[in-house]
């Protein structure tokens, strides 16, 4: 029945969920030392989103990422203390800083979508084009 079919998914799901999780490990150890590791989620997040805009401020990021802007400030001020990311007073609006990343920012966000690259090469390769195709429409319907 239904429920039986549900629960094919889940396994399905699952499966795939650890074939994920042990081709990141496998890509991981691959790269001898891939800097951006040692980055939490919400960093390499704020270095990815500063890489795409120009004249981007942590009050921005705050109401995009719907994070406090006090989270954001620290945040960023600590990856300006690890030499990520440049602020760079804004003429405009004095109280506020353009974000811009440094050379070694800039790098972090380099080797991250390289290896992010990676990992979904490998994934899709597992797929013909047909059920690309298909993987795709779903995905992309999901939330309707």
């Amino acid at each position: 029945g239904k429920m039986n079919n549900r629960n094919k998914l889940k396994e399905q799901l699952n499966e795939l969920m650890h074939e994920i999780i042990f081709s990141n490990k496998e890509i991981i150890k691959d790269k001898k030392q891939l800097k951006f590791i040692k980055l939490c989620e919400q960093d390499i997040t704020i270095i990815s989103m500063i890489s795409n805009e120009d004249k981007l401020t942590a009050k921005e990021i705050s109401e995009n990422l719907k994070i406090p802007k006090t989270t954001i400030v620290s945040a960023v001020k600590r990856l300006a203390d690890r030499g990520y990311v440049l602020q760079i007073r804004n003429d405009v609006d004095k109280r506020e800083n353009i974000l811009k990343l440094s050379d070694k920012g800039k790098m972090i966000d380099r080797e991250h979508l390289e290896y992010e690259d990676k990992l979904l090469e490998f994934l899709i390769s597992k797929w013909t084009k047909e059920q690309q195709e298909q993987l795709y429409i779903l995905i992309k319907n999901r939330r309707k």
